[in-house]
């Protein structure tokens, strides 16, 4: 966890740290480690920080951006009209990820849910009513 909490305001100096201190500490305890940021955390930063710090990028890979979206409500933040220079936060989270989880497809319907998947011009999405999802679903994504 992140000291303060919040991955987006800190994620160079913190995230840096604990990546280097897992390495470091836990070296052979673990298999993968998942960051989940809140859909308001800018996905470019978390992304750099594994190609831009030496000591991150050689020992630990970016297996990839896993993206939940949010079925029931996805549309209607992803057309929402921003100020000029405001990022869209739900564009650009989608368009950073990887693998895209399509959640809560249970209170949509499927047209809703194929407009939504041509919307963000998905190719590989998983769909999940209640994110029962299996771990080579979220892992192994670039491999």
């Amino acid at each position: 966890m992140v000291n303060n909490g919040c991955l987006c305001c800190t994620v160079r100096g913190d995230l840096v740290k604990m990546l280097l201190e897992l390495v470091k500490t836990k070296r052979d305890k673990f298999d993968h480690i998942v960051i989940e940021t809140t859909g308001l955390a800018k996905p470019g930063p978390v992304i750099e920080t594994f190609c831009s710090d030496e000591l991150v990028s050689a020992r630990v890979k970016l297996d990839g951006v896993v993206t939940l979206v949010d079925s029931k409500h996805a549309m209607q933040h992803l057309l929402e009209i921003k100020p000029r220079f405001v990022v869209n936060e739900a564009v650009e989270q989608v368009a950073y990820a990887d693998r895209i989880i399509l959640n809560k497809i249970d209170l949509v319907s499927e047209a809703d849910l194929e407009a939504l998947a041509k919307k963000i011009k998905v190719v590989v999405y998983v769909r999940r009513p209640y994110l029962n999802i299996p771990l080579n679903k979220i892992k192994d994504v670039l491999t």
